[in-house]
């Protein structure tokens, strides 16, 4: 009888499926993660091997990216000054909340919120100290 066993890239079991009549498995229909490709099949075993689809390199960017966020929203005030195109960048119609940095590509400076509120058009860092503070 022959068996098809499909196994993650960690080589646990997703699925297995044996043969019917004669041994014959059939045809199988097998959802693939979409992060997953096929890395081989073994023709003798029916087992198939599956692996991590690799990233484009934007893709892996943006990972970089965002893990560089994640850790610079613990910086104190003067490591953040020192990299300030991390955070985010200040736009209108955004709700802030005191404490939220927002980076300002006008003038390359970093600011931190003073006081809640949803930022207008006209209310840019530079021009309501009442609201943001220069970092």
């Amino acid at each position: 009888m022959n068996t098809l066993i499909i196994y993650d890239e960690n080589g646990a079991v997703i699925a297995t499926m044996s043969g019917g009549e004669h041994g014959a498995i059939g045809t199988a229909v097998v959802e693939v993660p979409e992060n997953m490709t096929v890395s081989h099949v073994n023709t003798a075993t029916g087992e198939v091997i599956l692996k991590p689809r690799e990233k484009t390199a934007a893709q892996q960017l943006e990972t970089l990216r965002k893990a560089a966020m994640v850790t610079a929203s613990n910086f104190s005030d003067e490591e953040a000054a020192a990299v300030p195109d991390l955070y985010p960048a200040w736009e209108p119609g955004e709700t802030v909340a005191v404490g939220d940095r927002r980076y300002d590509a006008h003038t390359g400076k970093l600011y931190k919120c003073l006081q809640a509120h949803t930022t207008q058009p006209d209310w840019k860092p530079v021009d309501v100290p009442a609201l943001w503070a220069e970092i």
